[in-house]
This record gives structure tokens, sequence and C-alpha cells, in this order.
């Protein structure tokens, strides 16, 4: 009985900023302005970056610099896989030349790179979620500033520091209004799971948790993810 008296006292969350999200849709789309519409896919792409953040900040009360990094490694991916196989030989030579040469739509691109940044989110959180407090922080940050030197100074495979020109663009809100809205609610699913619940006791109470058979490590690395 306690899972559904949770999810009534909690459904409102979600169900207000989803319709906080649809308003500003709705207004864009009305307004007709393209800088606005512009900005309003700006909002909710942002939404989705601060949902990510909150699923492990938020539960686990670990300040993390990770996820900066995995957005980086996706969104790589994506334009890896999105820009035109000529458009890629001229700005990155060194890719091999199967990856130059494929060119797959934005939405599998998508997904391609969502599941390259879960998997090293998977390995990164299962190694450095053992830690607790500020040494995680310090962890995740060392591990961003890894990952910007490599891909900074790669220049044949990222183009270093030049922009990356070429990747298909996606103008119309309504598949970010879906996306950031998706977010929202997986969000609110994990806060309200076991596993979130769990996250939550190991941050306020440890020692109790603990006691209780929770895997401090196994819950950090399941919101990492």
């Amino acid at each position: 009985m306690a899972r559904p008296s949770i999810l009534r006292r909690t459904i409102a969350t979600p169900l207000i900023l989803s319709a906080l999200l649809v308003a500003f849709a709705l207004v864009a789309w009305f307004a007709g302005s393209r800088p606005f519409n512009q900005t309003v896919i700006d909002i909710f792409l942002q939404v989705i970056f601060v949902v990510g953040l909150y699923t492990f900040i938020g539960n686990s009360g670990v300040i993390s610099f990770g996820h900066i990094a995995f957005a980086c490694l996706g969104g790589y991916v994506a334009a890896w896989t999105t820009i035109k196989p000529m458009m890629k030989g001229m700005a990155m030579p060194g890719l091999p030349n199967w990856l130059t040469q494929l060119e797959i739509p934005f939405w599998g691109a998508a997904i391609a790179g969502g599941a390259f940044a879960a998997f090293w989110a998977l390995v990164f959180g299962a190694v450095l979620m053992r830690l607790s407090g500020i040494a995680a922080s310090i962890a995740t940050f060392a591990m961003l500033a890894m990952v910007n030197a490599i891909y900074s100074n790669w220049s044949s495979v990222t183009a270093a520091t030049s922009s990356v020109v070429g990747i298909p663009i996606i103008r119309s809100l309504w598949p970010y209004l879906v996306a950031a809205i998706l977010a929202v609610f997986v969000a609110w699913a994990f806060s309200i799971s076991r596993y979130g619940l769990a996250l939550r006791a190991a941050r306020d109470e440890p020692t109790a948790a603990a006691a209780s058979g929770v895997n401090k490590s196994l819950m950090r690395s399941c919101s990492a993810r």
C-alpha cells in the first residue's frame, strides 16, 4: 500500500512541470518567431540536462561533474554518425574508414549516442561510485578533465576545439518537448522506485541504510546511468 500512496502524493510535480513545458511550446508555436522557437528548444534541452543531474545529485547527495563528460561522449557519437562522409573526411581525417562512411538517421544517431554514453556511465559509475562525499565529486571532476583533455586535443578525430559543422538539426519544437516531458517522468519514476528510495536513504541515514542491506555503491551506479 505504501507505493500507491507515494505515487498519489508526488504525481502532481511531474504533471505541473509537464504542463509548464507544454505552455512554453504553445506560446512559441503561436508566436511563430524562429529565434523564440530556438530559445524554447534550448530551454527543453536544458531541462533534460538539469533533470539528469537531479536524478543523480538530488537522490544521492553527491555532487557530480561526470554528466557533462557523458553528454560530450554521446554528442560526438551523434556527430560521427550523422555528418556527411565527405565533410567528416575533411574535418576529422583520423576517423576509421567505416565510421567515416557511416551515415544514419538523426534519431538512430541519438539512440546510439545515448547508448554509448550509458555504457561509459556504467563503466565509470562502477568504479567511482564506491567513493562518497567530496572524494566522489573530485573523482568525477577528474574524469571530466580527462575526457575534456582527450577530446580537445585529438584533432584528427574530434576536430579539437574547432566547430563541428554539418550535423542535421531538427527545428520542430515537438520532439524536444516530448523528450523533456519523458525525462521529467523518468526522473520522477526513479525517485519513487525502490532504487531511488534506497539511494535517498543512503544519503540521509547511511548507517541505518547499510544496516538495512542497502548497497550504496550499486544504488549510485544505477542512478549515474
